[in-house]
């Protein structure tokens, strides 16, 4: 899957110092990915708008965890770790999420992104070279779910796992 995440702004952003002004940016991580992104800093700003678009590669569909943190050169400002799961092709998200602040004494403001994943172009030549192995291996599939059929006659439960709720992604995010 292909990852496309957008940081439009964030708000409410507590001052790390009263002294100096500070110029707030984005880091944007996915584990397990080595890649990362950060936005240009925005000066003078505790409501930054920063419009971004970055686009990570070969990210799991099972599981995403993602860390935003909004940096003040290289001082966190606030952050926030979520993580989706059952990522389907064509899911998309976008709201302000509730960020958590350096300083526990202070409130951490909001970040507003978008995410929408999609299928890659390495995806879908790995689904055609599956749709053409499971072609080759057509008869003998058929016979073995013939077989199994006949040995589970009960119907598969459902699952909530199976299928993605985009409610109960969203549900995540803001847990």
């Amino acid at each position: 899957m292909k990852l496309d995440i957008q940081i439009f702004a964030a708000r409410g952003l507590p001052r790390i110092s009263q002294r100096s002004r500070q110029s707030p940016s984005c880091l944007i991580q996915i584990e397990g990915i080595n890649q990362s992104f950060q936005t240009q800093a925005v000066k003078n700003a505790t409501s930054p708008e920063w419009n971004e678009s970055f686009t990570f590669e070969k990210v799991s569909q099972k599981e995403v965890q993602i860390t935003l943190t909004v940096l003040n050169n290289s001082n966190t400002i606030s952050y926030v770790n979520f993580t989706l799961t059952d990522i389907s092709d064509g899911s998309q998200i976008d709201q302000w999420i509730d960020l958590v602040p350096e300083n526990p004494k202070q409130k951490g403001g909001q970040i507003h992104i978008s995410i929408l994943f999609t299928q890659g172009e390495d995806d879908e030549n790995n689904l055609e070279e599956e749709e053409e192995d499971v072609q080759d291996n057509n008869n003998d599939s058929l016979l073995n779910d013939i077989i199994n059929e006949e040995q589970n006659d009960s119907p598969t439960p459902y699952s909530p796992h199976r299928t993605p709720d985009s409610k109960r992604i969203k549900e995540r995010i803001i847990n």
